[in-house]
């Protein structure tokens, strides 16, 4: 079976598209849902179980996901304030549970890969992969 954007989306899967991508239009994480399978299906060619090959692409889509999260909140200001109105901040500890699942979610597809010492993440530079632990 090969899996689409809605078997990964809430209800259906595990990302809550309006949380993951807030202000994004519903074909936009669509097609970045997709683009993510698609990439988890080429990491898993050499997989000749189906099932494998699914597991394997729903966990690699998985981990793109809480990247993009974890991209997105460690790029905004830990705390925000307007003068005499509000104030909002962000814990490192919030963050930190995005990175550990966003980390299982990588740990999950890596270990479905034939031989997964020598694959890198697709689209991804080993140097930016260094730098940011992808």
């Amino acid at each position: 079976m090969a899996l689409v954007a809605a078997d990964l989306a809430s209800p259906a899967g595990e990302v809550e598209t309006t949380l993951f991508y807030p202000g994004t239009l519903d074909a936009a994480v669509t097609a970045r849902l997709n683009a993510y399978l698609t990439q988890g299906y080429a990491l898993g060619t050499a997989l000749t179980d189906t099932v494998a090959q699914d597991d394997l692409a729903r966990n690699y889509a998985y981990y793109r996901a809480w990247s993009d999260v974890v991209n997105r909140i460690t790029l905004q200001p830990a705390s925000t304030s307007l003068a005499g109105e509000v104030s909002i901040s962000r814990l490192q500890s919030q963050i930190n549970t995005w990175i550990v699942a966003r980390d299982a979610w990588r740990q999950a597809y890596l270990a479905l890969l034939p031989d997964s010492s020598t694959v890198a993440t697709p689209g991804v530079s080993q140097s930016i992969a260094t730098l940011y632990r992808f």
